[in-house]
């Protein structure tokens, strides 16, 4: 269980780093179903750092739809395993991938940010 623990956690630091996009070049596969399971032997707080990093790279605009959409799958698998108030919180924002929404609320955002 030990070397199951420490290739999550790896696996985990890897899925929510910071992603440094380079102009034309489109990765394609992501690898986050895989490591929305193996984040399932990890605690509370490491699943739910990594679904709000699913979230966060679903709504990266400069990532492919593929990708995002993939994060968008792998949060569905954890999202059994969260709390309740994160669950809330996360369907919220989720929901507006669902509606068609997403990109309507993305641009408001940035609007009353600038505003």
């Amino acid at each position: 269980m030990d070397r199951a623990v420490s290739l999550a956690h790896r696996r985990l630091e890897d899925a929510i780093a910071p992603r440094v996009h380079q102009p034309g070049v489109r990765t394609f596969g992501t690898g986050f179903s895989l490591i929305a399971a193996l984040t399932t032997v990890l605690g509370e707080e490491n699943r739910v750092r990594f679904a709000r990093g699913m979230l966060d790279f679903a709504n990266d605009r400069e990532e492919t739809a593929l990708n995002r959409h993939e994060a968008l799958i792998a949060l569905q698998g954890i999202a059994r395993l969260l709390p309740a108030h994160v669950r809330d919180e996360l369907f919220e924002q989720t929901v507006l991938f669902a509606e068609g929404r997403h990109e309507a609320a993305e641009r408001g955002r940035r609007g009353r940010a600038t505003s």
